[in-house]
């Protein structure tokens, strides 16, 4: 059972109909044609701790691969239940879903 916002999450760069503040790309679920933010992907940030001490500045780069990955989760979760609860019955199209959703957490879909 899924217990999580149904997929697909689509990335949206600078967002759409909810619009985050910061203009940070966000992933959404369309659920019944509505637009729902699954998560704000923060980029072009510099994040500072004092324990432990140090920075670590997210590029623009490494905050879409973030929300790509993010986004890819759905896809990923379907893929690996396909190998495990299939064993899989019909390989190539088990390897066709996981080389698709490896292909989206990768943004290059």
């Amino acid at each position: 059972m899924n217990l999580h916002t149904p997929g697909p999450w689509n990335l949206l760069r600078g967002g759409i109909e909810v619009q985050s503040e910061s203009n940070n790309h966000e992933v959404h679920a369309f659920v019944n044609g509505i637009p729902v933010p699954i998560a704000e992907i923060y980029r072009n940030i510099t994040v500072e701790h004092d324990d432990p001490v140090g920075t670590y500045e997210i590029s623009e780069a490494e905050g879409l691969a973030n929300a790509a990955l993010i986004a890819a989760a759905p896809d990923l979760l379907a893929a690996l239940k396909t190998i495990i609860e299939d064993r899989p019955r019909d390989v190539f199209g088990a390897i066709q879903a996981a080389e698709s959703a490896i292909a989206k957490a990768e943004g290059r879909s």
